[in-house]
């Protein structure tokens, strides 16, 4: 009964949520492409979900750097700290070791897998989709 006394939502509300939900919808979009969320990481490797992120950039990417990490790393537009984010990339750094794949770093130029590891990396995993 509440519902019959209030007034129809104006269309120009409607439309806007409409183009809210669409533009989310593409941004949810571009940061599954950007992070590369399509693939399927070894689960020998024993990464927690943040540290896949960051093989998924990585292998994704020739390099990327610490800002990259940082905007990719958002937890729901929530801040982080950028020491939060070399911790992560460290600890996926010590994991991947066991399996003789390095992420290396340089300053300035940012964070890598050689370019051979890596296509061989994203061979293996499109070959067992």
């Amino acid at each position: 009964m509440r519902a019959a006394l209030l007034p129809d939502p104006d269309p120009c509300v409607a439309m806007l949520e409409a183009e809210n939900t669409a533009l989310r919808d593409e941004i949810d979009d571009l940061r599954r492409a950007f992070l590369g969320s399509d693939l399927v990481l070894p689960v020998d490797w024993r990464l927690t979900a943040t540290e896949a992120k960051i093989v998924a950039l990585l292998l994704r990417r020739e390099r990327v750097s610490k800002e990259q990490f940082y905007c990719a790393l958002k937890y729901n537009e929530r801040e982080i700290e950028i020491v939060v984010v070399e911790s992560h990339v460290s600890k996926a750094r010590r994991k991947l070791r066991l399996f003789d794949i390095q992420i290396k770093s340089a300053r300035y130029l940012g964070y890598w897998i050689d370019s051979p590891v890596r296509r061989a990396l994203l061979a293996s995993m499109e070959a067992r989709s």
